[in-house]
């Protein structure tokens, strides 16, 4: 969410991605371990399409967003928010 809030602020196509990534590993993380609860071959198929529709959504948004970036020009600016959060994630790898 904060990710999100900077991206916003900054006007960043780069870190609205970042942050939207984030979101769908949590998502993709949480439903691998709703699938391995169980092994059925009908959940494996469903958890592949979930994480599958997920990544094509980060896909379609990273494609709009800077397709709209490049139509209007739209620089980013400089966010100490989107900063100190890529440092904080530095720093916990």
């Amino acid at each position: 969410m904060i990710v999100i809030i900077a991206a916003l602020t900054a006007n960043s196509v780069a870190l609205a991605g970042f942050g939207l990534d984030s979101l769908i590993e949590i998502f993709a993380s949480v439903v691998v371990v709703w699938q391995l609860k169980e092994t059925d071959m009908s959940r494996d198929r469903l958890a592949l399409r979930l994480i599958g529709w997920a990544f094509l959504g980060l896909v379609l948004n990273n494609l709009v967003q800077s397709g709209r970036s490049l139509l209007t020009q739209n620089k980013s600016e400089s966010s100490i928010l989107g900063l100190t959060w890529l440092i904080a994630t530095l720093a916990i790898i």
